[in-house]
């Protein structure tokens, strides 16, 4: 898992920059989180991390969930979370949206360095379909 340990690694050295120039805040606390699972992929250094961009914030909120869900993180009321059913075909957890088994991501390489900062940034609602299909409609008359 020292790929994912780097990717974590990584994200943090992003925030820090970002915090640096102006772009966001966060506040990052080290808990006492003794989640096996989060540990074995290095997640226990974002465990109680908050970053805030303007009006949009993301919080980082590690535990397990009946067995299967491992919490990562909350954006408001909405739960972000590995699916721990199977391994998916990057090798990975897919990271889904707890509430409605949307598959927002499936690594956490792509979770941290894309789907966060256009949540953030853009204000993107990351947990759920972004082009629902337009049913009754043509493009083409």
């Amino acid at each position: 898992m020292k790929k994912q340990e780097e990717v974590i690694d990584n994200f943090l050295k992003t925030i820090e920059e970002r915090q640096k120039k102006g772009r966001i805040s966060y506040s990052y606390n080290h808990s006492c989180n003794k989640e096996k699972d989060s540990n074995d992929i290095g997640l226990l250094k974002l465990n109680n991390l908050t970053i805030n961009h303007k009006n949009n914030s993301i919080i980082f909120d590690i535990h397990n969930i009946d067995g299967r869900f491992l919490q990562l993180a909350r954006i408001g009321s909405i739960i972000i979370s590995f699916d721990r059913n199977k391994i998916n075909e990057a090798e990975e957890w897919d990271i889904i949206n707890l509430d409605n088994s949307f598959v927002i991501t499936k690594t956490l390489s792509s979770f941290l360095n894309n789907k966060i900062w256009a949540w953030l940034e853009r204000s993107r609602e990351i947990w759920k379909d972004e082009f629902p299909s337009i049913t009754g409609t043509s493009l083409v008359e």
